[in-house]
Parts: C-alpha cells; structure tokens; sequence
C-alpha cells in the first residue's frame, strides 16, 4: 500500500515538473516574440527617424534655395526706394533753391486753353479783346494767368481752372481808395471771381470789366483834379509871398 502512495507521488511529481517545464518554455516563446516585436519597432522608429531627418534635410535645401532666389528680389525693392529718396532730394533741392520751380506735372495756362470747347476759346477771346481796346492798357502773362493793367490797377486776371474760365477783378470804392491814398495808407483788397461758361456770364464779365475802366478813368480824374487844385494852391501861396515881399519893401523906403 504504501509503494503505491509512493509511486502516485512520484507520478504527481513528475507530472508537475512536466507542467512546470512547459511552462517555462511557454515565458520563453512568448518572451522571444515580445523581445522581437521591440526589435522590429525600434529599427521601424529608427527608419521613420532617418527618413525624417531626410526630409528636413532636404526641406531645409529647398527653404535656402527659396532664400537665395528671393534675396535678388529684395535688393531690388532696397535700390527702388534709394532711387525715389534721390527723387525726392531732387526735387527738395529744386523747391528749396534760389529760385521756384513749378511741377512739371501741372498744366500752363497755354495747355488749359488749348483743351477748352471752341465755346469758351471764343468767349476767352471776346474778354481778351475787350481788355486790350482799353487805351493805355498792359498785358501780363505767365504759364499761370493773363492779366490786363492800366498803371497798377487792374481791368482782369484771366484764369482756367477745371476747365471753366475765371475772372478776377479788383475794384475799390474811390472814395475809400482816394481816402487811404490821401492819407499814405495802403489799400488790400481780395479780388472778386467769376466764372465764364456761358453768354449770361460772358456778357456780366465784360460788364465788370466797364466797370472796372470807368473806376480806373474816375481814379486818374480825381488824381489830376488833386494835382491841379495843388498847383493853383502852390501858385496862389507863390501869388502871396511876393505880394508880400512887396509891401515890405514898400514899407522900408
């Protein structure tokens, strides 16, 4: 009986060991695959690296060779703006000079005419003759105006703007005028406009311009009624003076 015990111990024994075996071969297997799965995942981790890497290389290239073209671009842009700072120099030293220069870029009274509507040439030339039948008239003209003169008062400026023709006039009050030149004050008056663009005030501008000469005539007419009544006044002082030194010596004999 006891043999038997024995011999069921044994067999228990063994197989345990067997069933211990295995399974330590079974941890070995398993550790294998593991062990070599970690491989391959670390060699995959070690291509997409160098495969990065690669690529940052290669995008790295590219963003220099971008640089390098676009450098050109940028001295370019850096020359452009040296060149409108000599511009605008240039044009500094022009202004700034001894004398003014006008912008190239506006228009001469000659071009301003030159682009008017027949319509407005002729009623530029109706006002133009008009000024220069006045007798004793001067005329003034620049890239700017055209301006009729008799001695230093004004008949009319002539001027374009935006395609519309402008008259300037200056017509004091006499009595004011005569008033501020008796007593050696100056006079400053701003000018009067009106803008020419059809018969109505074509015909109002050579209105004006009447006025303007009767204004100038009536100036010049209280200019010698003051020279003659200076005169009479110098001559009747003279008159008494030597009435005068007559009595005197009259008196002294």
């Amino acid at each position: 009986m006891e043999l038997v015990i024995l011999i069921l111990l044994l067999a228990v024994a063994v197989a345990a060991g067997v069933a211990v075996i295995t399974v330590l071969h079974r941890v070995t297997k398993e550790d294998e695959r593991i062990l070599a799965e970690q491989a391959a995942a670390t060699a995959a981790v070690a291509e997409t690296t160098e495969a990065a890497e690669e690529d940052g290389a290669a995008t790295e290239a590219v963003v220099a060779e971008e640089v390098e073209e676009s450098t050109p671009v940028e001295t370019a842009e850096e020359v452009s703006a040296e060149e409108v700072t000599e511009a605008d120099e240039a044009t500094e030293a022009e202004l700034n000079g001894d004398s003014v220069t006008f912008s190239a870029a506006k228009e001469t009274l000659s071009q301003k005419y030159d682009a008017l509507p027949d319509e407005l040439k002729d009623y530029y030339g109706q006002i133009v003759a008009t000024a220069s039948a006045v007798e004793g008239n001067r005329c003034f003209k620049n890239d700017r105006y055209e301006e009729y003169k008799v001695g230093k008062n004004r008949i009319v400026r002539l001027l374009i703007k935006r395609g519309v023709i402008v008259c300037e006039f200056v017509i004091a009050n006499n009595d004011l005028r005569n008033y501020m030149s008796d007593n050696k004050l100056k006079l400053k008056q701003a000018p009067t406009t009106l803008k020419v663009f059809d018969e109505a005030t074509l015909a109002a501008a050579k209105a004006t311009m009447e006025i303007a000469v009767k204004a100038i005539e009536d100036e010049k007419a209280y200019k010698k009624e003051q020279a003659r009544a200076k005169r009479k006044a110098a001559k009747a002082a003279a008159e008494a003076e030597a009435t005068a030194a007559t009595e005197t010596t009259t008196d002294a004999e």
